[in-house]
């Protein structure tokens, strides 16, 4: 393989064209300008260093032969055989050497494909500056302690759900299933180790199996030999899979072609999907260009240019070396752009805030007016449900009003029903006792930034211990992945912690370690209050389990600060014994007591207490007595060790409530809450599991939000939820006098996924540029063309029109499904919208609050397809006096408007249009 051939297989490979078979995500537009990728990489690179080079060295040529004629006719004239010079032949050489640029062009090719190659491994570019074999530098400014780890400069955007749970139809409505066998990450830490590295394969004991009618196609996640590639494997596969598949499932091998494969089938089609979602796309660079830049130019200074090639004795030689560089620059810097335009495209949808999918409540009928008990008991879905969760069975409607901690879950109600419903309630938000999102936690965590930002008192969090079998990472950067993960969503959360805020990090020995320095970095270490020591068991195992080492009974738990100066903490204390409690016999109007005698007083307080009849002196006592109240007793204060809360045991009612692996016993939660927060204060969890956080916080009577991505959100995580509004008596129901009620909020938000699977690029405007340079054309290739073509998808300004109505395609079983988008919630969380009434008449919508900020504003919401503006102006005039309306410090209204605007001073007006605001708001992307 030639230096150029070896280029263009790199460059393929960095600019995807080796994964024409991937239709979603980056890979399926990234396909649509295969052919404009390819002609770049086959036609426009190379012709840019042969012109390089080749103008370079023909105006050095030039030079050196008018030199070179002129010393020939110098010899000539002195009458000396021009061969017979040194300095003539030496000359001759240089302008031979000057005029073949094929070295130079092999030269620049290699230096490219060895620079790529260097940054690039499977799907990502990593930081690896290297100085000479097996030596990296770090990005080191003079810190005392530095914090680095492979993907520090990268956002981790990997999710383990595709792994987990993929699954698909066929054209009859039959699913099919992709699971894992006896998978390696559920076995060991499974760090690559040597010559081996993790591959899906097909189950060959067991590949495909048919449960209720539904096709199980079974895949191994083990460790192969590097040499075994994946491509074989899932050939391999695809083969077992045709054998053993059930007729009744044909169906998976209709065609689903692509312009490469016009035979490829449903099932390939899916396979590549599984196995590729679970192999790239790991992280995104938060600078690429940037990185890649800085890289060059100290790739270029180390490898190429060496000090030897400053040789003043061969000019030609030294100016053919910083041809060389020129070329290889020049092109390097052409990669450069257009790698580091899809990557800060990616960016861009990663950091958009995310739209809000779908919107729903959980409310106990005590909350509801009677009005509603009709409708409510007619609803077979609600019914059903009730039956499932509670065992109730109603026998008419009257009975409803003897069932007040019943949930009612607005899914399963028309919209007109959830409208007039939540507008009984005149402060929503603030009679609301917790908000739960189904999200990735980073993307959670930005969509709500501008409403939480500094309202949030305490921050718990219990995530994936990296143990390797509870997380899913890069072979090769596992450790690195994880911080990755935690670094960015701490980073993010800190700004939601008020001033008083506290932080607990829950991990154990795989990454406490870890954690103490990302908390140290983010927080500084000055904020850090304990290192809390939680004896999770005290059981150590058989004998044969713990004969090679100490066994491990504890986890770690991190506490911080956001102001050491002003954090809230709570003292509290173990509970007293019974046979200390046996002391207190005696009994006077303030209560029962006993005389305690470790006591010395100053006379003035001695005398006080005397008067009181609190304190007294026995007969050879060194010290009085005093009075010791049962009520006043509080026992011994908590230490940072804490061997008084056992792990769930897999029997106990609250483990079986949920049965969750990972879930931790409520009274754990209990301590971390009432240390540092106190009733209605915000609690936030955002790696929510079985929501045991938020749990706990309802029932402690704090308000809570709780992020969690995966599938047990509806089956685990919210069921739990409706059970303790029901009035669930685990956990620490007793200890907070605990029977239920209340009002929780639920949403879907959009994926990173789903917002790239969205895209659609719009007609070429590539095609009006022919009309100008090559040089222009090419400019918009590199550095332009996905802005401009998802321009009109991104920034889609008929979604307003009808904003009842606004779909998007969201992944259901791996499947695109138009879904309607909640565009009232997301612009409430875009502006930081804390709502008090919501009011919706026919077509218009109208969302009364404040801001965080506390500016009080009122959104107007309409279909402008079938409202016109009299109508606005006759609703509003009907809701809002002259003396209301004055009361709005802005007003925000879809679509032009015929208000009356007042200039609120500089260029500021009262009256606002959604559309403006709502676009700079989604993509106002800060770095983080």
């Amino acid at each position: 393989m030639s230096n150029y051939e070896n280029l263009q297989k790199v460059l393929r490979e960095i600019f995807e064209m080796d994964k024409a078979d991937l239709d979603f995500g980056i890979y399926r537009i990234m396909n649509q300008k295969r052919d404009q990728v390819n002609e770049f990489i086959d036609k426009k690179l190379p012709k840019d260093i042969k012109d390089t080079l080749g103008q370079i060295q023909s105006k050095d040529s030039i030079t050196l032969q008018a030199e070179l004629d002129k010393m020939g006719k110098g010899l000539d004239d002195a009458g000396v055989v021009r061969e017979d010079s040194p300095k003539y032949m030496a000359l001759q050489q240089q302008i031979t050497s000057a005029i073949d640029t094929n070295a130079l062009e092999q030269e620049v090719f290699s230096h490219l494909a060895n620079f790529f190659k260097r940054y690039y491994k499977d799907g990502d570019f990593i930081s690896l500056r290297r100085y000479k074999k097996d030596v990296y530098a770090i990005p080191y400014e003079g810190e005392e302690v530095k914090l680095h780890w492979a993907n520090a400069d990268q956002y981790y955007i990997k999710t383990s759900e595709h792994l987990k749970n993929y699954a698909f139809k066929l054209n009859d409505g039959k699913k099919v299933y992709f699971q894992l066998k006896e998978a390696s990450t559920e076995q060991n830490n499974n760090k690559t180790q040597g010559d081996v590295e993790r591959r899906f394969a097909i189950f060959e004991e067991l590949p495909v199996e048919v449960i209720e009618d539904e096709l199980y196609i079974n895949f191994t996640y083990e460790t192969h030999k590097k040499t075994v590639k994946q491509d074989e494997l899932s050939k391999q596969a695809f083969e077992v899979i045709q054998e053993n598949i059930p007729s009744s499932f044909t169906l998976a091998f209709d065609k689903a072609p692509t312009e490469k494969n016009k035979n490829r089938t449903l099932l390939e089609k899916h396979l590549n999907d599984f196995i590729s979602r679970n192999s790239f796309d790991y992280f995104i660079h938060k600078d690429l260009g940037r990185f890649l830049k800085r890289e060059l130019d100290f790739y270029i200074k180390n490898e190429v240019l060496f000090i030897d090639d400053i040789n003043t004795e061969n000019p030609i030689y030294f100016t053919a070396q910083l041809s060389k560089i020129k070329a290889l620059k020049t092109v390097a810097s052409k990669i450069i752009a257009f790698l580091a335009q899809i990557e800060d495209f990616q960016k861009k949808l990663w950091l958009k805030k995310k739209f809000v999918i779908s919107t729903n409540y959980c409310i106990t009928l005590d909350r509801i007016p009677e009005k509603y008990y009709e409708e409510i008991s007619a609803n077979e879905a609600q019914l059903a449900e009730w039956g499932t969760l509670y065992d109730v069975t109603l026998s008419g409607v009257n009975t409803l009003s003897q069932e007040k901690f019943l949930v009612l879950d607005t899914k399963f109600f028309s919209e007109e029903f959830k409208d007039k419903l939540l507008a009984e309630f005149d402060n929503l938000d603030e009679e609301t006792d917790g908000l739960l999102i189904n999200s990735e936690n980073f993307q959670a965590l930005n969509a709500i930034q501008e409403k939480f930002k500094e309202k949030v008192q305490t921050i718990y969090i219990d995530p994936p211990f990296n143990t390797g079998h509870d997380f899913l990472y890069k072979d090769v950067f596992r450790d690195s992945s994880w911080m990755s993960l935690i670094y960015d969503r701490v980073l993010l959360s800190h700004s939601f912690l008020k001033n008083d805020g506290s932080f607990y990090l829950h991990l154990d020995n795989n990454a406490n370690y870890f954690g103490r320095f990302i908390l140290d970095n983010i927080f500084e270490e000055s904020r850090f209050l304990n290192e809390i020591t939680w004896q999770r068991t005290t059981s150590v195992g058989s004998s044969k389990a713990i004969a090679n080492r100490f066994p491990t009974v504890s986890d770690t738990i991190f506490l911080y600060v956001k102001n050491k100066n002003t954090y809230k903490f709570n003292k509290f204390y173990t509970p007293p014994s019974e046979d200390y409690k046996a002391r207190f016999k005696e009994e006077d109007k303030n209560g029962k007591y006993y005389w305690n005698t470790l006591a010395a007083f100053s006379k003035e307080t001695y005398s006080r207490l005397e008067k009181e009849d609190k304190v007294r002196w026995t007969e050879g006592a060194k010290y009085p007595q005093y009075k010791t109240y049962l009520h006043e007793l509080k026992g011994n204060v908590i230490p940072d060790v804490w061997t008084d809360i056992n792990m769930l045991n897999p029997m106990a009612a609250e483990r079986a409530l949920v049965d969750f692996p990972t879930q931790k016993p409520e009274l754990l939660i209990n301590r971390v809450l009432e240390s540092t927060s106190d009733k209605s204060d915000l609690i936030l969890d955002y790696f929510n599991g079985s929501g045991t956080t938020s749990a706990t916080a309802l029932k402690m009577k704090r308000k809570f939000i709780g992020v969690e991505m995966g599938s047990y959100f509806n089956s685990k995580l919210l069921p739990r939820i409706k059970k303790v509004l029901h009035g669930d008596k685990n956990g620490v129901s007793k200890e907070n006098n605990w029977n239920g009620g209340g009002l929780v909020k639920y949403q879907v938000l959009e994926s990173y996924e789903d917002a790239l699977n969205n895209l659609q690029l719009g007609k070429s405007s590539q095609d009006g540029l022919f009309q100008f340079s090559e040089t222009a054309q090419e400019d918009y290739l590199l550095h332009y063309m996905l802005d401009v073509e998802t321009q009109d998808h991104l920034f889609n300004i008929e979604m307003f029109r009808n904003p009842f109505n606004y779909q998007l395609k969201v992944t259901e079983n791996n499947e695109l499904v138009p879904t309607k988008v909640d565009l009232v919630e997301t612009f409430n969380y875009l502006i930081g919208m804390y709502v008090s009434r919501v009011q919706r008449i026919k077509d218009i919508k109208l969302i009364e609050g404040k801001t965080r900020e506390g500016i009080k504003t009122l959104i107007i919401w309409r279909n402008l397809e079938n409202t016109t503006h009299d109508e606005v102006a006759k609703v509003f005039r009907k809701l809002y006096d002259g003396v209301r309306s004055s009361e709005f410090d802005q007003i925000y209204i879809n679509g032009d408007h015929h208000f009356d605007n007042i200039r609120t001073g500089g260029d500021n007006f009262k009256v606002k249009m959604i559309e403006e605001t709502f676009f700079k708001k989604m993509f106002n992307i800060s770095e983080l």
